[in-house]
């Protein structure tokens, strides 16, 4: 169903057990796109890989990505990240990931892709903002982190921002 569990346990400190549950399927309202052509201080060309296990959300992003001038290139899963990573013969500019994914985290995937496409830009994506994961670091909530759920302009702003911005996160 998508749901994850973290413990946490610490000796003198007690253990702590936390579930994410995904949002009841019935309630996610999909975003529409503008129908006003995009804003050019945050359209672009650039090419971004997407990572999201979530099919109506990885779709949701690619059809935003894909509006405001991007090149989308999708993968539902890290292994599949890594595959076009390593054959893609264009540029990867950034890669936008979703914090918890399938066999790893984002931020070991970021990494991971960083090996195959040294200096790629990354955007974490999350519904969880008070993950673990954030306060294991490398996670920036300020420059490298767009909360879900997001409207397409906020996506493209926020990859904009990223790709524009002179460190990799």
């Amino acid at each position: 169903i998508g749901a994850d569990i973290d413990i946490d346990g610490r000796t003198g400190h007690g253990t702590t057990v936390t579930v994410f549950l995904p949002e009841s399927m019935s309630e996610r309202r999909r975003p529409e796109l503008p129908t006003a052509p995009p804003d050019a201080d945050i359209a672009g060309k650039e090419t971004v890989l997407v990572v999201e296990d979530d099919e109506m959300v990885r779709n949701f992003v690619r059809e935003a990505l894909t509006f405001y001038g991007y090149t989308p290139l999708m993968a539902a899963e890290p292994a599949a990240a890594q595959r076009i990573a390593r054959e893609t013969d264009d540029p990867i500019h950034a890669v936008l990931t979703d914090v918890v994914l399938p066999d790893m985290s984002g931020m070991h995937l970021a990494q991971m892709l960083r090996t195959i496409r040294p200096g790629i830009k990354v955007l974490y994506m999350s519904g969880y903002p008070d993950h673990p994961v954030f306060e294991q670091g490398g996670i920036s909530r300020d420059a490298s982190f767009l909360p879900k759920p997001f409207t397409p302009n906020v996506l493209a702003k926020k990859v904009r921002d990223v790709l524009d911005s002179g460190k990799v996160a």
